[in-house]
Order: C-alpha cells, then sequence, then structure tokens
C-alpha cells in the first residue's frame, strides 16, 4: 500500500472518529432548567424560582403564552446554532396559574404557558404549539405539550429522547382511538389515531416542520371538540404519521384512571417507577408529594454509589497492598477508614464469620402467616406493616434487576407470589434474603410462551456509610438564635406525697450539681421548679408542708437557682390545665420541661434538655425508660443511682409524650394544650400534633438518665372510651416482659384467684 494511500485512510478514520466522539459529547451534555419569558402578545416580567406570581399587561383578544422550556446552562454552549434537546409548553388557565402551574414550576418545571380559559381548549393547544415553533423551532430538537396536572421525571425524558433522532417524523405518546361510547363521533379513519393530551404528547422538530405552517387550516376544519384528537388529525394529514402504537408507550406516558384519587395513596408501583409521566395530579399538592418521592429514590441512588466508590477504594487498597516486600496485604491503609472493611466488602451471606455461637445471627422464618423466630416467646408473629413494605421493596428491585435487559431478550418476568423465605439483620453489614419466589416468565419475540417459574433468590441489602452532620449554631444577638439559661420544671400534682418527697430531694440533687457543672464551665444556669397542686384543703396543708421543709434546706444555698413556686388550683385534676396554668408562670424566653413526679432524673438528662431545645427550631420529647410491676420482677424496688435497664426491668415508652422540653414561646406559637380534655391522657397527644404541623423539628430519643418509676395505674370507667382504652393499654403494659409473666404464672400456678384477675387484666387491655 502506497503512503499516500496510507495517509489518506489514516485521515478518513481520524475525521470520523473525531465526529463520533462530538456527537457523543453533545448527547452527554447535562441539562438544567432557566426561565426565559418572551412574547409579541405581552409584556411579561423575568420569573426567579422564588416568585409565585406573574404581572401581566394583556391586550383584549390577545392570548397568553408562557413558553417553559430545559436548555444547557450558561457557559456550556458549543459553536452557535448548537441545538438544544426539549422545549417544554404547559397548558393551563388562569384559576391554576397560583396552584398547579406554580407547583410544576417549583417541582419538575420552571414557569407555566397558557393562552386562555376557553374550553374546549382546541386554539389554545395549536396556538401554544405554533408559538413553541415560531419562536424556538430552530433552537430544539424536541418540542413536548403538557397539561398542568403533569409530572415530568425530566432525567428520564432526556434519557429517551437521546435514543431518538430528532430528523426523523416522530409523534410520540399514548395512543387512542377514543372511548366505546365515542366511537363514530371523533369521524377517524381505519388508520387514524391521536395521542392522548393528558399523559403528554411529544413532537421531533421534523414533524413540527410539516404540520406548524398549516395550524390555521387545521383550525378551520375540525371535526370534534377534542384537542388532542384535532392536533393528532393535523399531524395525520401533513406529516402522514400516526401516533406510536406501542404497547410500551402505556407505562412510559402513564395515565392513572383513578381520577381525583390518583397518586395520592402508596406510590410504591412499578408503573410509577417506570413512566415517564405521570398524569392526572389534580391536587396541586401530590406535585410536591410526588416530586419528594423521586427526589427520596434519587438520594438511594446516590447512597448506593457511595457504597460502590468504598468498595473500589477497598479493593484498591488490597491491591496495593499485595506490592509489599513482605509479600502480604498491608492493610494498614484500612485502619484509617474503618468502613471500607464493612461497606467495602462484595455482597456475600458469609461478610460475617461468628467466633463463637453466641454471636451467631438467627434466622427468621417468613411463612404465608408471618415470621417465625426463636427469639420471640412466641415464635409466631404477624408480619406487621414496615415489614411489609420494606418486603415488597426488595421483592420490586429485584424484579427490576431481573428484568433490566429484558426488551433485549424478548422477555419479561414477571413476580406472581412468595412462598417462603429466611430473613436476617446484621448491624454492621445490612439485611440478609432467602427467598422462594414464585413467577411467570413471558416471552414475547420468536416462540412465544407464558410458563409458571420457581427460583431461590439470595439477596444481600448493604448498609450504606454512616452519615454525619455537624450543626454550629451561629452566634446571634437575637433570642431565636441565643440560648436560654434559665429552666423551668414544671410538675402537676394531685396526692402522691411520699412520691413528691423523693421528686423534691432528686431535683435539689440534679439541681445543685448542674449549677456546679455551670460554674465549672463559667457559665450561668437557673433551674428552678413550679409544682401545680391539686387536692383538699388538708391535702393542701400536707403539700405545704413539703415545700416548707425543702425551702429551708434551701436557703442556705447562695445561688437564687433550685427555687420552687407553688400554685394551688382548686377542682377536679387535669394535667392539661394544671400544666397551662404552671406555663403561664414562666417568661417567654424561659426552657420548659414538663415532667411526672414519678420521673427520676440526673444531670446528664438536664444537659440533653438544654442541648436540644433550640428556640424557634427544635423541640425535644425524649423516650423515657418506665418500670414494670415489682410484683412480677421478683426483686426488690431498684434506686435511681443502681436502676438496670434490661427488657426484664422495664420497657422504653415510644408512644409517651407526657415527658416534652420546649420554649415557652414555641409553645404559645402552637396554640397551646386542649384544656377541654380531662382526665386521663391525650392532651400530650394533642400537643404533640400540634407541633407536627408547623416548621419545628421535633427531636426524639430515649435517654437512660429519663427513668419513669413503676406505681399502681387506675383506670376510672367514667373516662371517655379512648381515654379508658389507652389507660388499660398503659397499665397492662406495665404488668412485665412477656419472660416476667410466664415466670409469675408458672410460680403461681395454684393460686386460681390471682392468676384470673391478672388475666382479667390481660384481656381487657
Amino acid at each position: 500500500m502506497s503512503p499516500n494511500k496510507s495517509l489518506f485512510i489514516f485521515l478518513l478514520s481520524g475525521i470520523t472518529i473525531g465526529f463520533l466522539i462530538s456527537l457523543i459529547l453533545r448527547r452527554a451534555t447535562t441539562f438544567n432548567h432557566c426561565v426565559q419569558l418572551k412574547s409579541n402578545y405581552i409584556d411579561s416580567q423575568i420569573l426567579n424560582k422564588s416568585e409565585t406570581t406573574v404581572k401581566l399587561n394583556m391586550h383584549a383578544s390577545n392570548p397568553i403564552i408562557f413558553p417553559m422550556f430545559i436548555q444547557t446552562p450558561q457557559g456550556s454552549q458549543e459553536t452557535s446554532g448548537q441545538k438544544q434537546l426539549v422545549l417544554i409548553g404547559v397548558m393551563t388557565a388562569t384559576k391554576y396559574l397560583h396552584t398547579r402551574a406554580v407547583a410544576a414550576y417549583r417541582t419538575w418545571g420552571h414557569t407555566f404557558p397558557g393562552v386562555d380559559d376557553s374550553y374546549p381548549p382546541q386554539k389554545k393547544s395549536f396556538m401554544m404549539l405554533k408559538y413553541m415553533f415560531d419562536h424556538y423551532g430552530d433552537q430544539y430538537e424536541w418540542f413536548l405539550r403538557s397539561d398542568d396536572d403533569l409530572y415530568i421525571r425530566g432525567e428520564k425524558l432526556v434519557e429517551f429522547l437521546r435514543s431518538l433522532n430528532s430528523l426523523k417524523l416522530y409523534f410520540i405518546g399514548q395512543a387512542g382511538r377514543g372511548t366505546n361510547a365515542e366511537q363514530g363521533t371523533l369521524n377517524l379513519t381505519h388508520n387514524e389515531n391521536f395521542c392522548m393530551g393528558g399523559p403528554g404528547v411529544i413532537f421531533s422538530q421534523a414533524t413540527m416542520k410539516k404540520v406548524i405552517p398549516h395550524v390555521f387550516e387545521c383550525l378551520k376544519n375540525m371535526l370534534s371538540s377534542h384537542e388532542d384528537v384535532e392536533v393528532g388529525r393535523c399531524v395525520h394529514r401533513f406529516a402522514k404519521i400516526s401516533c406510536t402504537w406501542a404497547y410500551e408507550m402505556q407505562s412510559i406516558f402513564y395515565h392513572n384512571s383513578s381520577g381525583e384519587l390518583a397518586f395520592t395513596k402508596e406510590l410504591k408501583q412499578r408503573e410509577v417507577h417506570r413512566a415517564i409521566t405521570l398524569h392526572p395530579i389534580k391536587d396541586h399538592t401530590h406535585l410536591y408529594r410526588l416530586h419528594s418521592y423521586f427526589q427520596a429514590k434519587e438520594i438511594e441512588k446516590l447512597y448506593f454509589e457511595i457504597v460502590l466508590l468504598q468498595r473500589d477504594l477497598y479493593f484498591t487498597s488490597l491491591a496495593l497492598g499485595s506490592n509489599s516486600d513482605n509479600g502480604h496485604h498491608d492493610l494498614d491503609i484500612l485502619t484509617k477508614f474503618d468502613a471500607y472493611n464493612v461497606t467495602g466488602l462484595a455482597p456475600s451471606l458469609r461478610k460475617y464469620i461468628p467466633e463463637n455461637i453466641f454471636q451467631i445471627e438467627e434466622w427468621r422464618y417468613i411463612g404465608k402467616s408471618g415470621f417465625h423466630s426463636p427469639r420471640n416467646n412466641n415464635p409466631k408473629q404477624k408480619i406487621d406493616v414496615a415489614s411489609k413494605e420494606g418486603l415488597r421493596d426488595v421483592i420490586r428491585e429485584l424484579m427490576d434487576i431481573i428484568n433490566g435487559f429484558s426488551k433485549v431478550r424478548g422477555r419479561v418476568i414477571e413476580f406472581k407470589e412468595l412462598l417462603y423465605g429466611y430473613h436476617r439483620v446484621n448491624p454492621l453489614y445490612g439485611e440478609d434474603f432467602v427467598l422462594d419466589l414464585l413467577m411467570t416468565y413471558k416471552k414475547y419475540r420468536g416462540r412465544k410462551m407464558t410458563v409458571p417459574v420457581r427460583r431461590h433468590a439470595y439477596i444481600q441489602r448493604s448498609f450504606g456509610p454512616l452519615q454525619l452532620r455537624l450543626a454550629v449554631q451561629e452566634s446571634s444577638s437575637s433570642s431565636a438564635n441565643s440560648k436560654s439559661n434559665n429552666l423551668v420544671f414544671i410538675v402537676p400534682l394531685a396526692g402522691r406525697f411520699s412520691t413528691f418527697a423523693r421528686f423534691l430531694q432528686n431535683f435539689r440533687f440534679v439541681c445543685e450539681q448542674s449549677n456546679l457543672t455551670a460554674d465549672l464551665n463559667k457559665g450561668i444556669l437557673n433551674i428552678n421548679l413550679v409544682v401545680v397542686h391539686f387536692g383538699t384543703d388538708l391535702e393542701k396543708a400536707k403539700f405545704l408542708d413539703l415545700v416548707q421543709s425543702y425551702r429551708r434546706e434551701n436557703d442556705s444555698s447562695p445561688s437564687e437557682s433550685c427555687a420552687i413556686k407553688v400554685v394551688q388550683v382548686d377542682g377536679e385534676f387535669s394535667r392539661g390545665i394544671a400544666l397551662e396554668t404552671g406555663i403561664s408562670q414562666c417568661s417567654e424566653d424561659d426552657i420548659l420541661f414538663l415532667v411526672d413526679v414519678d420521673i427520676v432524673f440526673s444531670p446528664e438528662a438536664v444537659q440533653r434538655i438544654l442541648l436540644n431545645t433550640v428556640q424557634g427550631v427544635q423541640v425535644y420529647f425524649p423516650i423515657v425508660f418506665s418500670e414494670f410491676s415489682n410484683g412480677l420482677i421478683q426483686k426488690e424496688l431498684h434506686e435511681a443511682e443502681n436502676f438496670e435497664i434490661s427488657s426484664q426491668t422495664g420497657y422504653w415508652r415510644e408512644f409517651g409524650f407526657g415527658i416534652a422540653a420546649f420554649y415557652k414561646s414555641d409553645f404559645r406559637s402552637v396554640g397551646g394544650f386542649d384544656v377541654s380534655i380531662r382526665g386521663w391522657g391525650k392532651e400530650d397527644v394533642a400537643l404533640f400534633d400540634k407541633f407536627i404541623r408547623t416548621n419545628l423539628t421535633i427531636f426524639r430519643s430515649p435517654d437512660p438518665e429519663l427513668i419513669h418509676m413503676y406505681h399502681a395505674i387506675h383506670c376510672d370507667p367514667k373516662l371517655s372510651h379512648s381515654q379508658y382504652e389507652m389507660c388499660l393499654g398503659t397499665q397492662a403494659s406495665t404488668l412485665g416482659s412477656y419472660k416476667n409473666l410466664i415466670n409469675f404464672i408458672f410460680n403461681h400456678r395454684n393460686e386460681n384467684k390471682r392468676l384470673n384477675e391478672l388475666s382479667t387484666l390481660i384481656f381487657r387491655s
């Protein structure tokens, strides 16, 4: 071969490779959103992301058109004439500008288009398409017509459009020919269809070039009142193409036929995950819900990418260590990053190797009737809601992996039933599953077949790396950012004098120790107590004697802290009224700690109260440990300093909200207690619900230094039904653990009277 010929082939190859690379780079351009409003019909103002209104100077009889489009970021434009990917036009109406349109802008889009409020909207649809192409036709490859009740998944739309050639004629959407009742009324020929407007319609640039010049002719020759039918008729007439006949379009452009209830319930569905567009979202608030859900799924993907990167680092470190002079793996580098030894390991059911029999992680059997576990006293347990949801997530993700190449292979596998399985959790390495699945194998290419198949799946869901966020509070002179040095304990009381005497001793000790700590740290901390007492004249006198005794002992202290204030209240005891009365004695910037007389606490608990309450930002609802009945524990009453926290001595009150800490100003901002609630319970739950409805953060955490000492609970039958049921439930919870109850029944098996009383109490609860 001559040198000139070789040189020519070399240059030709280089040009070809360069052209291919340029195409790849062009397709790889990332997209984000920006806003631009231009129209010769209106004078409009540029929208910022924070704006929710648009000022318009409308001329009579002129249409209003707002173009919405996606373009490359500033600074990423290549050469002049470089086309952007897709322009999105959203049809809306004036009454939806501040609801659906704003929601679409703030979630998947950036501004909102519309023409007028007339219906049927044929003119609106045609004129919007004409405006889009007239002003941006040479700038975009694709054009999407959307409704304001549509959610568009931008990243999936971009991925889909990049796989197609916009120079070809495309009219893409969910094809339709009308309902059964509309057959014969739409004037469609046997080979005509239309793209349903609700789930969105996509036009290639080539299609728009053939259709848009004839828009006014199409408007003059409309044969129905449906704008999507007329757009489809116009495309078929002038572009000579129909809407894409493809089964998968039903899932890509997904229309939920539930109407007003669409996308208001469970979102963890295959149809939701596979869709590019989702329609209809009639309530604009559910656009935000849907957007938050997809963002959460994106965060899950990013966490998984972190795990994959740590695996790469782990094996890279092993490879580097293998080159050491002594021939052994040098794992010193891994000791600096302990996470690599956990999340960096490849998936395996043998990641964790126990060193003795006590370290063996037990498997739970998953049957159709529930979980079976040797750890529980009752081996058979119903599958709870959270476990059901987690199991559905695992199976859905597994089926997505199995069907990842279904289109290439011409087959799809559908999940039918979980026959049985095994499950275990390791706190370091994640969840392990062994599932026996019944599935259906469907082959739709070549020799078609549908057969049932049964397979075992071995799955490991690794935990992501530990995420730590250090929140540093900025110094500010405003009260919202400054920490109060006044902490007020508020205690409602009726009777219980011996318990109150113990509480006073505990309070004095904690107060003195906390003040000593504050002095050492050169700080000022004032801890005081407000007691709201209900009782008869005789009870009030006895109560005041206890208070006076405490005050005499406290007078010797030079500090103004540790003082006690008493409020006497007549009438029937109400915890809500008692706490409201006590709170009224405090200043707006005081930290309030609502506590019961049965609680034993420590200086460490006080530090956590101060740490976890932030004015205008966060309130604190600690989870306290509640002691079981001493009669069933079979041991002496614990003292606070040597109390043992275990499953045999008590339980965590996860559903108790009566112990709480917050600023008085935050308490008043939510409306305070519902003082109409009388008797036992519910006022704390009502307050917790009020805080949930605000922007305040609710911080909940078990506090081992807050102990609720056991006392007998009497449930008054005169309580309301819900309060009485709650009281009985709490009463039964304090009896003891399963093991305590079994031991009690065994040790008193000959005492029928006591067993009958215990059984009656349990079954009533």
